[in-house]
């Protein structure tokens, strides 16, 4: 009977430790639901809005000089992506397999993803290209803050094929349109910028068909 009673204690004791800790990993797993599927349908600006960075205090430093309006500027461009030039990766498909508690204000997630393409980080590769089928899995950082659940150093971009063909099915189309607009509107620009239109339209065409040879 002592025994039965000291078990019953124990369990009325440790309960509310499992229920919190159930709660917070529910509250982890909905945040990098939310970054994973922004991210992967083309969301620029969400890891800038839910990101934590480690280099940002230096970076608000640098910018305090500025008006609010132009310091919020300068702090998106250095956090949201540029899917057209950064350095991304291509996903088929992506999955939540761990969530693992530190305390009750960190978490690390590890998500495995399907990679089919990439534009290496360093810039060299203009275009995306082919990595058929490779298996990626990432640990991301969570950190509590004022009640949200922020990315802490969010990992390289990863974004799925067809939200990044309309990125660059709208990046030809305003080639395309800038470049028709000049030879009507300003036709004595001269040949410098006829040209640049013309291969601004042509590295569009070309980006847009390797993506979709992915």
């Amino acid at each position: 009977m002592w025994e039965k009673c000291v078990f019953a204690i124990s369990i009325l004791l440790i309960a509310p430790r499992l229920f919190a800790q159930a709660d917070l990993e529910s509250e982890v797993r909905k945040a990098s639901d939310k970054f994973l599927m922004a991210e992967f349908n083309g969301d620029k600006y969400y890891r800038a809005d839910f990101g934590l960075f480690s280099k940002q205090s230096s970076l608000q430093a640098k910018y305090k000089m500025l008006s609010q309006e132009h310091r919020n500027d300068a702090f998106y461009g250095a956090f949201s992506v540029n899917w057209l030039r950064d350095g991304i990766s291509v996903i088929d498909s992506y999955k939540i397999s761990k969530i693992k508690m530190i305390g009750s204000t960190e978490a690390t997630v590890m998500v495995d993803f399907l990679q089919i393409g990439r534009r290496l980080v360093e810039g060299k590769d203009q275009f995306v290209t082919k990595n058929v089928n490779k298996n990626d899995s990432i640990e991301i950082k969570f950190k509590l803050i004022k009640s949200n659940w922020l990315i802490y150093d969010p990992p390289v971009p990863r974004i799925g094929k067809m939200a990044l063909l309309g990125i660059y099915k709208k990046e030809l189309e305003k080639a395309i349109k800038v470049a028709n607009r000049r030879k009507k509107d300003m036709p004595n620009l001269g040949i410098e910028s006829e040209h640049a239109d013309e291969q601004w339209v042509e590295i569009s065409k070309l980006a847009l068909r390797a993506v979709e040879s992915l």
